[in-house]
């Protein structure tokens, strides 16, 4: 792949598992909006979160108070104050707006309060605010509740003009609510109006693709599909092109494959918990969040070494020691690395994280066979474990799809990428996720093709 050893990136560290679990442990700094989004009915909002050492991470919300509610959102992390600046000038020019500081529940109540109209009428927001949510205040009672308009006195509003007919969204309004309950305006001219334009002409063959779990298309998705007015979506690129592989085994692989996953049915699966993850006491979540920060941009021995300092200080933190394993990345010690990875997997044979870096950099076949080679048993492989977070879940598949690969055991490598279907994912995990489909696709590739001209030849 171009990386030595497959190193996993470490999980603490990543600027998505930051966000995702110590975020919200700093304060909250200014939050910035269009000042025209009453008018408008869009608003960009930003949200900052600042770090000890001056810089920010921010959360960029995109926002349609009409009816889809979030459109899009991103991050950006622990930037400086300059390229916040220029982040926040990108976005007066795009839109041709100035923003304006706002306070912190004003953001919270739009963010939301969009979100929850827009689900009224089957509008989701983006997966990747599964990730960017923990930039905000958790959604509570805490929360100073505001009225704030959306749609238009609570109908629901599509705007269109001739560069955007919207077809696809009126369509879906008048199956969910009818026709007479919603309104439309065209933006080319004023007022409301109803277009009765063939739904066929609007469709582009560069449309967004079908958000939906292949199994869970209906006949218009199919059509849509086929008439390649929709594509597909990675997930379902993965599903479509492992099902090839899958009916072109025989009944002995396919019955593998089906066993594997019913054994998969029985591992004990929970939601990952941001406010628990990784909790750290006060001073200790100080120290960390200080050389966490630093690491990114001192690849001296100084660091090494006050991080050693860390962990005498706090002898059983694993995340120093994780931290540890990070920094020895960085600084290229590839023989300190390997043993440190040993070590932290043998003071922490329960931590995922420990176990899938220990197997990345392991080098001996005799120890990868000891753990993979049969049959993968969770509770064998973590005795005393009772459930495994989504996130745990995905770090092991990765690893066992990588060994079961160089193996050449492919029923196996496909019946492990097959459970990442399972769950929704966001950030760095779903990237995890992704790589690891694509890593199998390029060695099932001349498999698929060879399988499926055989059967044509029979």
């Amino acid at each position: 792949m171009g990386k030595k050893k497959g190193k996993i990136i470490q999980l603490p560290l990543s600027p998505e598992n930051y966000i995702r679990t110590r975020v919200r442990n700093l304060p909250i700094g200014g939050c910035y909006i269009d000042k025209d989004w009453e008018v408008s009915k869009i608003a960009n909002i930003i949200v900052t979160r600042m770090h000890s050492n001056g810089n920010m991470t921010i959360g960029y919300y995109y926002v349609d108070l009409l009816l889809q509610g979030l459109l899009e959102t991103d991050f950006f992390f622990n930037i400086e104050s300059s390229t916040f600046d220029d982040i926040r000038n990108s976005l007066e020019e795009e839109h041709d707006t100035d923003q304006i500081e706002i306070d912190y529940s004003l953001a919270h109540n739009i963010i939301y309060g969009a979100i929850d109209f827009a689900q009224e009428y089957d509008f989701n927001p983006p997966k990747q605010f599964n990730l960017t949510r923990n930039i905000l205040a958790e959604d509570n009672d805490e929360i100073e509740i505001m009225d704030i308009e959306f749609g238009e006195e609570g109908i629901p509003v599509v705007l269109v003009g001739k560069e955007n007919k919207q077809q696809a969204i009126i369509t879906k309004l008048e199956r969910s609510v009818g026709k007479e309950n919603f309104i439309i305006y065209n933006v080319d001219e004023e007022g409301p109006y109803y277009n009765d334009i063939n739904e066929e002409e609007n469709f582009s063959k560069d449309s967004e693709s079908i958000e939906k779990s292949i199994e869970d298309w209906d006949e218009e998705d199919m059509k849509d599909f086929l008439a390649g007015r929709k594509k597909l979506n990675p997930e379902n690129f993965s599903k479509l092109y492992l099902s090839f592989f899958y009916e072109s085994l025989n009944k002995k692989g396919k019955k593998e494959i089906d066993d594997l996953l019913d054994r998969m049915e029985n591992w004990e699966i929970i939601e990952d918990i941001p406010e628990n993850d990784f909790a750290l006491p006060d001073e200790e979540n100080k120290l960390y969040e200080r050389l966490s920060d630093k690491i990114e941009n001192d690849t001296s021995l100084s660091i090494l070494n006050e991080i050693n300092e860390a962990i005498k200080l706090y002898p059983n933190s694993f995340d120093f020691g994780d931290l540890k394993g990070y920094c020895l990345e960085k600084l290229n010690l590839i023989d300190e690395e390997k043993k440190h990875a040993l070590s932290l997997y043998k003071s922490y044979p329960y931590n995922v994280t420990a176990f899938c870096n220990f197997i990345k950099l392991n080098e001996s076949k005799e120890i990868s066979d000891s753990f993979f080679k049969d049959s993968i048993d969770l509770k064998k492989l973590f005795p005393g474990k009772k459930n495994f977070k989504i996130s745990e879940v995905v770090l092991l598949i990765n690893v066992f799809v990588e060994y079961y690969i160089k193996e050449k055991d492919y029923n196996k490598a496909v019946a492990y990428t097959m459970k990442l279907w399972d769950f929704e994912l966001s950030g760095f995990i779903k990237e995890i996720a992704e790589d690891t489909a694509s890593l199998l696709h390029l060695h099932i590739d001349t498999i698929i093709n060879k399988a499926l001209k055989l059967k044509k030849i029979k």
